[in-house]
């Protein structure tokens, strides 16, 4: 609503916008469909929460045996559909790759958008790309060893371990960073602290990423770890 004032006259507008989204579902075997020779149609109107849906539906002349054929090549690719999207969901807890639940997500990803959000398949593919991004976002730095010289770690999303084919980021306040390697599950960084002082904030810090999140841990290191003092408790005679 809007008001314009003129030489003490007002002049009032009012002006209303609506949008209306649509979208259908991705079948194939009823592409092509002329509207033209629709012979009936009608629309449904749904409300709930405050919500409004429009649901549009047409009656089309096929014939009985293009009918029948259309249905047997729709609920063979629809059940193929629910066996993919089920041996997906099948394989979530035991993947064990980072890269591979990054992959995955984006097959369940492309396999939602072949669903309206009312089948209930919509919701199952988002609730296996919920749990998989939530696990890339919370996967964590485990250490194996850390010795002056030489961390070795593995990575665990909860109490399962995983790996990933991406080198870690490896930086160092003072020590030079000599290697970074895998051997299966586990990560080994190898480093020169020779010149480095002796300072409590001498670490190296490692950052593993995935395609949702990072991990990052510190390792603290003692340049005098392998260091022998020897004092001399008496005098000594020549």
């Amino acid at each position: 609503r809007s008001e314009t004032v003129k030489n003490n006259d007002s002049d009032f507008a009012e002006s209303f916008k609506t949008a209306t989204k649509t979208r259908a579902a991705d079948i194939p075997f009823v592409k092509g469909i002329a509207l033209s020779k629709v012979e009936e149609y009608y629309w449904e109107k749904e409300t709930y929460q405050g919500n409004v849906k429009y649901y549009y539906h047409i009656k089309y002349p096929f014939s009985r045996i293009q009918l029948e054929k259309l249905i047997k090549e729709y609920e063979k690719a629809d059940q193929a559909l629910t066996d993919q999207l089920e041996g997906i969901l099948a394989t979530i807890d035991a993947l064990d790759n980072l890269e591979e639940m990054s992959q995955t997500v984006k097959e369940l990803e492309a396999l939602a958008q072949g669903f309206i959000d009312v089948d209930p398949r919509f919701d199952q593919a988002n609730v296996g790309i919920a749990k998989l991004k939530d696990m890339m976002r919370n996967f964590s730095i485990e250490t194996v060893n850390n010795t002056l010289g030489e961390i070795r770690m593995i990575l665990k999303v909860g109490e399962q371990t995983v790996t990933t084919s991406r080198k870690p980021s490896v930086s160092s306040n003072c020590a030079k960073i000599i290697d970074v390697k895998s051997k299966t599950p586990e990560w080994i960084v190898t480093y020169s602290y020779e010149e480095c002082y002796e300072d409590p904030d001498n670490m190296v810090k490692v950052t593993f990423k995935s395609s949702f999140g990072k991990a990052i841990n510190e390792y603290a290191f003692n340049i005098n770890a392998e260091k022998i003092d020897i004092f001399v408790n008496n005098d000594i005679n020549l």
